[in-house]
């Protein structure tokens, strides 16, 4: 199979002309010959280890597919929290971007950017968790030949001291509680080491009032 070859334009633009592994003629285009060499190097690569480009793939569509691939794979409630992270936060930061250009310096920026809105390391660290697992199924099913994630490193977490309130504490807590519209969330989160988020998300059908149960499946 043709190793493809290299060109300049009249207007002196680079372009690199290559075969895939149809046999369809390919090609790539570079501001300098170096560069046109490069990307051939690179796609002749991807075309004999049996990869495809997605190079009119956006992360949007990446992160659309990922979702709908992972509905049934993780439990709900991790994958609600991976599809609260990629509507609120990647795909408005990155969502437009073509997943083949995709380079860990946009990953870096990304977290960058979080920072700069005010999140937390922690929470930028999630969204982080969340856009790696994603690049990492593109390239298992050979959209991208690499993750660009892979080699960034989110930001460090830093501890903080919890405060926990005392069993005297949470007494008033309930007794000034007692009454109130909102009583019975307030019990939920004292009683059973609830998150706010989650004690939002109880819903009736969570509830076994005859065997006394209450489970969590989701957050808010």
């Amino acid at each position: 199979m043709s190793e493809g070859t290299v060109f300049q334009r009249a207007d002196g633009r680079w372009y690199a002309k290559w075969k895939d592994a149809h046999g369809t003629w390919r090609y790539l285009y570079r501001k300098g010959s170096r560069e046109a060499k490069q990307a051939l190097r690179a796609a002749l690569k991807d075309r004999d280890e049996g990869i495809t480009p997605a190079s009119k793939m956006t992360v949007a569509a990446l992160l659309k597919e990922w979702l709908e691939d992972t509905n049934d794979t993780v439990s709900y409630r991790t994958w609600v929290n991976h599809r609260g992270i990629v509507r609120l936060h990647l795909e408005p930061a990155i969502g437009s971007e073509r997943l083949a250009r995709l380079t860990p310096k946009d990953v870096h920026d990304l977290h960058r950017s979080k920072l700069a809105e005010g999140l937390s390391p922690v929470r930028v660290r999630k969204i982080h968790v969340t856009l790696n697992c994603a690049l990492k199924d593109a390239v298992r099913w050979q959209y991208i030949p690499r993750n660009p994630a892979t080699i960034v490193t989110p930001p460090q977490e830093r501890q903080r001291e919890i405060n926990v309130l005392l069993p005297e504490q949470v007494k008033r807590l309930l007794n000034a509680a007692r009454g109130d519209r909102l009583e019975c969330a307030y019990v939920l989160a004292a009683v059973c080491a609830l998150r706010i988020s989650e004690v939002a998300g109880v819903r009736w059908d969570d509830i076994d009032l005859g065997a006394g149960t209450l489970k969590i499946r989701r957050t808010v």
